[in-house]
């Protein structure tokens, strides 16, 4: 069965319409910005060594106290085998003395690290066999 012709000129009639071409704006048109040239690109930044973390002190000045015993401990006999860790260092197994305190330290202040003592202790322990000087090895 067909449906009556007045039923789809209605349903064509009720439908709505499709969106036309927007009217034009009565706002001004805007000009363009004129061109700037772009900022040059940053300079390449040079990355530090892995673990290495600037300060504001010196390299010669000494490194402040941790505050904890054990920690003061395992920082003076880490920068005292800095030159023996050398090659850990540089290859991103260990951290510069400056920066192995600056941790402990903020573990101390701003963590409040309950085992820190502990893990100082701990720490020094597994630092003393890789501060021995090695012997040569020789041929027969």
């Amino acid at each position: 069965m067909r449906p009556p012709l007045l039923v789809l000129v209605v349903a064509f009639a009720c439908a709505p319409e499709p969106p036309g071409p927007l009217p034009p704006s009565s706002a001004p048109a805007v000009d363009p910005a004129p061109s700037v040239p772009a900022a040059p690109p940053a300079a390449p930044s040079v990355a530090a060594p892995s673990g290495h973390v600037a300060t504001d002190s010196s390299p010669d000045e000494p490194i402040a106290p941790i505050g904890v015993p054990a920690c003061d401990a395992y920082i003076a006999e880490y920068t005292a085998c800095e030159p023996l860790l050398k090659h850990e260092i540089a290859g991103g197994h260990r951290r510069y003395p400056r920066n192995e305190a600056a941790r402990l330290r903020y573990l101390h202040d701003e963590a409040k690290d309950p085992g820190l003592a502990d893990a100082c202790k701990h720490m020094l322990e597994q630092l003393r066999p890789h501060c021995q000087p090695r012997q040569p090895v020789t041929a027969p």
